[in-house]
């Protein structure tokens, strides 16, 4: 069984977290548990993402919103968005939503959709 992480910007200050669970409100904000600080942290609802289970090549866990060293991003279909037909699972897409590939690990992440590729 894997565990569940999921990340997002700091609203405050806009550094990274990462939390084991979050509460998302009526309003759609979204606050994650910092375990730091023992306390519900608000983080920006368009960074949140969840963590694939996989850790790429250099060992970095692979989330949601990740960019792998041949542009492609980290996805995650549901069988409701835009990939119908396609199993339930962790994809790599290209940006004009027409090259998916399944996630493996032996991969190499390069940057996020949020801070660009390094």
């Amino acid at each position: 069984m894997r565990n569940l992480l999921y990340r997002g910007k700091r609203f405050d200050n806009g550094a990274w977290l990462t939390g084991d669970s979050f509460v998302k409100n009526i309003d759609g904000s979204i606050y994650l548990m910092n375990k730091e600080e023992n306390a519900l942290t608000l983080v920006r609802k368009d960074t949140f993402g969840e963590f694939t289970g996989c850790t790429d090549r250099n060992d970095i866990m692979i989330f949601e919103g990740d960019i792998d060293e041949d542009g492609f991003t980290v996805s995650y279909c549901n069988g409701r968005n835009d990939c119908y037909g396609m199993n339930v699972g962790w994809y790599l897409q290209r940006d004009d939503w027409e090259s998916w590939r399944e996630l493996d690990c032996d991969v190499e992440i390069v940057g996020n959709i949020f801070d660009g590729v390094k």
